[in-house]
C-alpha cells in the first residue's frame, strides 16, 4: 500500500510540474500558435505529423504513425511541449518557428507546400539563353545557360538553396512564381 501511494504522488508532482504555473497563464494567452500545423517527421514529406490546439496551453499531437499525446506547453515563453503519452518526451520550437527538436533524438520541420519550378528558366530573361530545373518533392536538379548542374532543395515557401561545384547560391521566388532572384546578383525567368 505505501508503494502504491509513493507512485500515485510522484506522478502527480510529474505532471503538476509539467503544468504552466499562475504566473504564465496570466502572460500570454494562445501561446500553442506557433506549434499549431502539419510537420514532416525527420524533414519528409511523406511521414506527416500535425498539432492542434486544445486550448491556451495544451495541444493535440499526432505523429507519423498516427499515435497521438496531449501536449503542455512547457519551459519559459513556452517554446517547449511535453508530450505525457509519448513518455514525456519533450519539443524544443527552434527560433525560427520551423522545426521541433525532441529530447529522443527526432525532429519534426514545417512540411512546407513547394511551388513548381519545374521547366525551362531563362538568365536574365534572354530567351536564348535556356536554363532547366527539373523537381521532384522538395529537391531540384538545375542546369544553367552553360550546362554546368547544380542541386538543390526548398528552404522556405519560396527561397531554395542551391548547390554548384561546392558554391552554395540561395534563390527567392517571386510571389507571381515567374522569377528567381538568385544570391550571386543574377535572375531567371520563364
Amino acid at each position: 500500500m505505501k508503494m502504491k501511494m509513493s507512485s500515485c504522488l510522484i506522478v502527480t508532482f510529474g505532471l503538476a510540474a509539467l503544468l504552466p504555473t499562475a504566473g504564465g497563464a496570466q502572460s500570454g494567452l494562445n501561446q500553442t500558435g506557433p506549434f499549431l500545423g502539419t510537420w514532416c517527421a525527420q524533414g519528409d514529406p511523406s511521414r506527416r505529423a500535425s498539432i492542434t490546439a486544445n486550448g491556451p496551453f495544451n495541444l493535440n499531437l499526432t505523429n507519423e504513425s498516427g499515435s497521438t499525446s496531449t501536449g503542455v506547453l512547457t519551459g519559459p515563453n513556452s517554446g517547449q511541449v511535453t508530450a505525457p503519452q509519448w513518455n514525456l518526451v519533450q519539443g524544443t520550437l527552434s527560433s525560427d518557428g520551423q522545426t521541433i527538436n525532441w529530447s529522443n533524438n527526432t525532429y519534426w520541420t514545417r512540411c512546407i507546400r513547394h511551388i513548381d519550378v519545374q521547366g525551362t528558366w531563362y538568365v536574365g530573361g534572354d530567351s536564348s539563353r535556356p536554363c532547366r530545373i527539373r523537381q521532384r518533392n522538395g529537391s531540384l536538379s538545375l542546369r544553367n545557360e552553360t550546362g554546368q548542374t547544380g542541386t538543390g532543395s526548398f528552404t522556405g515557401a519560396r527561397t531554395i538553396a542551391t548547390m554548384w561545384s561546392g558554391t552554395p547560391i540561395s534563390g527567392t521566388i517571386s510571389r507571381d512564381q515567374n522569377r528567381i532572384n538568385w544570391s550571386n546578383g543574377t535572375y531567371w525567368t520563364r
